[in-house]
């Protein structure tokens, strides 16, 4: 690192003029656009981490099924693609380590010299905590006020009927395929719905009633969305509360459901493992908008 040698005491030999010049504008250069490949590193480090964990909860599901191209060839392709996955963060992890240790072990070893410095060295350790703290907060997406969330206990494959304990259900025992992603003009079984629900879609029902310019929004919502499921819902709402989204559904649209690409043929990938749902919804004389996000 750059400031190995100042904060050790090393010295440079002896250099021509015209070298320390090349080499002082090349110090120059290069501290700022380090302090910048670290301060993005950091600022990018929970996205970084968000994105490894789901690349491996999908590993991890494809290392539970190794029928898919042989139990020994499968399971070896699924542990080295779970090794793969993580190679990013764990180096991104061991550069930030690499980078901080020197520095923190000088400044430990500098507030050791009086209470004085002590007390110094502690209030830089926490402004510099308290700043990445500011910037992974920034970080974290706006929730809708009043958003609701719900515990699921249970998330097997039936082939029966599910009595959910909120209609439209939020999650819970589902049928093993799962709805495809899309506008429906007619309802979709509960069921295959909560499947698309467990593999990270969202999921959008509204009364049969609803206005034709609001059924219409919601149609180009599933249009530019690869993770929206939309279809009318007939059986009435039982969530005990729910999310007034006000005169039109428009208003709530404005948060844009998470996106991520899906390859042809292939179902939405889970994202998560946390057994939570989330779920939207509109009282009103004629229009009621129910979205149920998944959060795994």
């Amino acid at each position: 690192m750059l400031w190995r040698g100042v904060l050790s005491g090393s010295k440079l030999p002896s250099l021509k003029p015209w070298v320390k010049v090349v080499f002082a504008l090349y110090i120059l250069a290069m501290v700022p656009v380090f302090s910048l490949f670290l301060f993005l590193m950091v600022k990018g480090l929970p996205t970084l981490v968000g994105t490894t964990w789901d690349a491996l909860l999908v590993q991890q599901e494809e290392f539970s099924h190794p029928q898919r191209y042989g139990i020994v060839l499968g399971k070896i392709l699924s542990a080295l693609q779970l090794v793969l996955a993580s190679l990013p963060l764990l180096a991104t992890l061991y550069l930030l380590y690499n980078s901080a240790r020197i520095p923190l072990r000088k400044l430990f070893q500098w507030g050791k010299q009086g209470t004085s410095r002590a007390i110094a060295a502690g209030l830089v350790v926490a402004g510099v905590l308290a700043l990445v703290a500011y910037l992974w907060v920034l970080q974290l997406p706006p929730m809708p006020v009043g958003i609701q969330s719900f515990a699921i206990t249970e998330r097997a494959h039936v082939e029966t009927p599910v009595l959910y304990g909120q209609i439209p259900p939020v999650g819970g025992n589902h049928a093993p395929i799962w709805q495809n992603c899309g506008f429906y003009s007619a309802p979709v079984a509960n069921e295959n719905a909560v499947h698309s629900l467990e593999h990270g879609a969202v999921w959008i029902t509204y009364r049969p009633d609803l206005s034709a310019d609001q059924v219409d929004l919601l149609r180009q919502l599933a249009a530019r969305q690869t993770f929206v499921l939309v279809s009318p819902h007939p059986g009435p709402v039982r969530t005990g509360g729910g999310l007034r989204l006000g005169p039109s559904v428009a208003p709530r649209l404005g948060h844009r459901p998470p996106t991520r690409p899906v390859r042809a043929g292939l179902p939405p990938r889970p994202t998560g493992t946390r057994a939570r749902r989330t779920l939207y919804r509109r009282d009103g004389a004629t229009e009621v908008t129910s979205v149920a996000g998944s959060a795994s």
